[in-house]
């Protein structure tokens, strides 16, 4: 998993901490949150892997700094 997924199921889990808090103590503010990081946590993971499967490959043909042609003169 990248540090992107992590960082989303961090905020998934911080979300279902403070729903469960916010339902304990009646208070709905700190549930409401946590119940929107959960989907939001959600629908950030639902994004990334559709971003990931639709972005282009790397290209094996090029290389980072390619070296640039040189024009031969013929005579």
């Amino acid at each position: 998993m990248s540090r992107n997924d992590w960082v989303c199921v961090g905020i998934m889990i911080l979300g279902i901490v403070l729903f469960l808090y916010g339902a304990n103590y009646y208070d709905n503010v700190v549930g409401w949150t946590g119940l929107y990081f959960v989907v939001g946590g959600f629908v950030a993971l639902v994004l990334l892997a559709v971003y990931n499967t639709l972005k282009p490959a790397p290209s094996s043909e090029g290389t980072l700094n390619p070296a640039p042609e040189k024009e031969t003169q013929s005579p």
